[in-house]
């Protein structure tokens, strides 16, 4: 995860927890006074993610970040199953879009999502390693939350995406500003996030996959 620099607030430092079977140890600093943010790891956990950047695993860690894409805009890049890229960058100043970016050999096609976020704060995504569903953070400005900015979830159907259910106020209280930073473990039963309330930034995992199926009998009543 992601914080930002506490002497210089253009800088970020990549941090992370280690689960030894029965608690979660940590943080432990990875990149500190960083310039790239939005971490994820790729399918096979061998790569790191940051942004336009990427590391590779180690015996000991990480290898020292390197340049994956040249665009300086995009967000969370992340990996699918299918060997699909996907991020999110702004659009202009107040609208943001999800890209799908194919890489076939030497060529690289970019498709829009066309689900046009208006916020002039960067949202936040997250997508399901098997592309059948969408996490997105949205601010109160353009939908209906529970706090400042929420996490929702739409689902993929055969003429697009769903629209946006809010995960509902277990996870998206009323007390708190924004939630980002969404990721799911590889067995889809928990989720992490990130969230900032009156007493800082907090990381948080909750056990989602009960809830998403109910979601998604939901969604799909509804469509």
């Amino acid at each position: 995860f992601t914080e930002i620099h506490p002497s210089n607030n253009t800088r970020h430092i990549i941090k992370q927890y280690r689960f030894n079977g029965k608690i979660w140890n940590g943080p432990y600093v990875l990149f500190d006074g960083y310039n790239e943010y939005g971490p994820s790891l790729s399918i096979d956990n061998s790569k790191l993610f940051i942004n336009c950047d990427y590391c590779k695993r180690t015996e000991t860690g990480w290898s020292q970040p390197v340049r994956f894409l040249n665009n300086k805009v995009i967000h969370y890049l992340q990996e699918t199953d299918k060997g699909n890229y996907y991020f999110l960058s702004f659009i202009n100043d107040s609208t943001t879009d999800i890209y799908k970016m194919i890489v076939t050999g030497k060529d690289t096609t970019l498709q829009a999502f066309g689900l046009n976020m208006k916020s002039k704060v960067q949202n936040d995504y997250y997508i399901a390693t098997d592309e059948s569903y969408l996490l997105v953070s949205l601010n109160k400005s353009e939908i209906k939350c529970f706090g400042g900015k929420d996490i929702f979830i739409r689902f993929r159907t055969k003429t697009g995406w769903s629209k946006p259910i809010n995960l509902g106020n277990e996870i998206n209280t009323n007390d708190a500003f924004t939630r980002f930073g969404m990721s799911l473990t590889p067995d889809k039963k928990f989720m992490f996030y990130s969230q900032v309330d009156p007493n800082g930034v907090h990381v948080f995992w909750v056990k989602v996959d009960d809830l998403f199926k109910r979601l998604r009998e939901q969604a799909f009543s509804i469509e």
